[in-house]
């Protein structure tokens, strides 16, 4: 948009810097979590029934906000200060787009918590800092696919907010609910956990 009129080409450069950006944050996340893992052995922990008890219940906390019960994100004064950083830089410059990549990815990952969240319990019981670097890196960059497409095909691709948006959200908190039935499998007999996969279902088609 700084940019006027972009060329196809254009578009694609700064879509990318700005897709780009938002991994930094990510992969910088999950590379500490994972080192701070294997640290802990977090692994072995994330075994122990308690330790999966307490991951399905976050899960489900989670999921709760995906449905709209509560909302999550930064604190007000660390938002206003991000997002006057990122007013000042200038549009249309490469440098520019990848730092109002890194500065969204941490103004607007609270939209992703849930998602967020369970990718950083998978990465510290890997305890292995490349997969985690990589994990989260390679979850922004599924974020920002649809971004780099919009960005090059210009303002026409942009998809307009509706109720598919809260569709969309709804599916995550039911996989959300899915994962913690998923973990919970590991210490119930198996009759209740497909009695919870039904009562999921059952709720997703209600």
């Amino acid at each position: 948009a700084g940019a006027g009129k972009p060329s196809a080409r254009r578009g694609f450069t700064l879509s990318v810097a700005y897709v780009l950006g938002v991994a930094v944050p990510y992969t910088i996340a999950g590379l500490l979590v994972a080192i701070f893992g294997a640290g802990l052995n977090l692994q072995f922990l994330l075994q122990q029934p308690t330790a999966i008890i307490f991951s399905a219940v976050i899960f489900v906390l989670l999921s709760l906000a995906m449905f709209g019960l509560y909302e999550l994100q930064l604190p007000e004064f660390i938002r206003s200060r991000l997002s006057n950083v990122g007013r000042h830089q200038q549009g249309g410059s490469t440098w520019s787009a990848a730092l109002m990549g890194a500065i969204s990815g941490l103004v607007v990952s609270p939209c992703v918590t849930p998602i967020l969240a369970g990718a950083l319990i998978y990465v510290a019981s890997s305890g292995d800092a490349l997969t985690g670097a990589l994990s989260l890196f390679s979850l922004a960059i599924g974020m920002g696919v649809p971004l780099i497409i919009m960005g090059t095909g210009g303002g026409h691709l942009l998809p307009k907010a509706g109720k598919w948006m809260e569709d969309i959200k709804r599916f995550f908190g039911v996989m959300m609910l899915a994962i913690a039935v998923w973990l919970l499998a590991r210490i119930v007999p198996a009759s209740i956990a497909m009695g919870l996969y039904g009562v999921v279902a059952a709720g997703y088609g209600i």
